[in-house]
């Protein structure tokens, strides 16, 4: 029997290029302060190691589908046991490479999915903390006109000691950011497979926000998906033609053998193949609801979206309002700058649900990366 080499010429050319074009940039990097997505990704997929493993798996497999193992027609009839080997054994091994394959796109679409997850985060992070550090510097200055109000008999103690917990709890919400902000880094970190990080800024990417039934992907053909792109749900599948290989093989194996001593009775086999089958309808199953869930959140995610985009336009048009009350002189600019805090602050809201979009609506594209953040 003639076994066909695996055809590894694509993926082995993408690792080959990937490692290529990182190597060749990471000259660049070293003096760059600036890191982008795109240089993000080639080097984590150059440094990760379920891709090297990937790799050597195929190389193993490709290694047994070259080692000669034909036998001539002649003892293939004479003996069943070897041909019924030989069958099991090529199956295993086609099996293996579809399954292997497919591990290899999903831990490349995963590597995509945690970067711009990361990148996300690092940058609303950094937004956020801006905005912290200028309402703190608003309250700063409102603590200070209070307290000079204090000693004038104008305020109240418990309107200065509001403010100094509201001082406190912006301080300690900052420093809880930047905690955060720093763990992230060291996760991004982990995701390129560094132990040096170089950069002080990270691209901001934009945020191509679009609604999910614009897309026209029912979550019923996304479950379908979902299962035919899945490696788990796959070897579950090889599994079971395995084991329905091996049932239908195992008279002749006894045949051949003239005993059945060593072979795993029929019995066995078909509760084995049951019980397979079961837990592969239960994966099936599990992976369909969370198709439809990731879908119902995302249309929630939408809603939610509208509702403070229609909040944002009803604080422009009371900016807008400030501003002639302002020139009027009947408001102070206090009062105009403490809309446009609250606006800064609605932006970052939207950007923040925008951004969760958009790592949803990734992974509901591409359903195998459910699971992943």
């Amino acid at each position: 029997m003639n076994f066909n080499k695996i055809n590894k010429t694509k993926i082995v050319g993408v690792i080959t290029a990937v490692m290529v074009m990182a190597s060749s940039t990471l000259v660049s990097f070293a003096d760059s302060t600036l890191l982008t997505y795109q240089d993000a990704i080639k080097i984590a997929l150059k440094n990760n190691r379920n891709l090297a493993k990937i790799s050597d798996q195929l190389d193993k497999i490709d290694e047994q589908y070259t080692t000669p193992s034909g036998a001539p027609a002649y003892i293939l009839l004479a003996q069943p046991s070897l041909s019924a080997q030989l069958t099991q054994k090529s199956q295993k091994l086609s099996n293996a490479s579809g399954t292997v394959k497919l591990q290899f796109e999903a831990v490349a679409d995963g590597l995509e999915l945690q970067i711009k997850g990361s990148f996300y985060k690092i940058n609303l992070l950094k937004d956020s903390i801006e905005l912290k550090n200028k309402k703190l510097l608003d309250a700063q200055d409102k603590h200070r006109i209070l307290s000079l109000k204090l000693r004038n008999g104008m305020a109240s103690k418990f309107e200065v000691e509001q403010s100094e917990i509201a001082l406190s709890e912006l301080k300690e919400g900052i420093k809880a950011e930047q905690i955060s902000l720093e763990k992230e880094i060291q996760n991004l970190k982990s995701i390129l497979g560094v132990t040096v990080f170089n950069y002080n800024e990270l691209e901001e990417l934009p945020i191509e926000y679009s609604l999910v039934d614009d897309l026209h992907l029912k979550p019923e053909y996304q479950a379908a998906k979902a299962v035919s792109d899945s490696p788990s749900i796959m070897a579950q599948k090889k599994s079971i033609e395995e084991a329905e290989l091996a049932f239908v093989l195992t008279p002749l194996s006894i045949v051949s053998a003239g005993t059945d001593t060593g072979i795993t009775p029929i019995s066995i086999q078909k509760s084995d193949i049951k019980l397979k089958d079961t837990e592969l309808r239960n994966a099936k199953d599990e992976l369909y609801f969370t198709v439809v869930n990731t879908y119902n959140s995302i249309k929630t995610l939408e809603t939610n979206i509208s509702q403070m985009e229609v909040q944002l336009e009803n604080l422009n048009k009371n900016i807008d309002a400030m501003q002639v009350r302002l020139k009027a002189g009947v408001v102070s600019q206090r009062d105009l700058d403490n809309l446009l805090i609250m606006k800064e602050e609605l932006l970052v809201g939207i950007k923040s649900l925008k951004a969760n979009h958009t790592m949803m609506l990734m992974q509901y594209q591409k359903p195998h990366l459910l699971g992943l953040s």
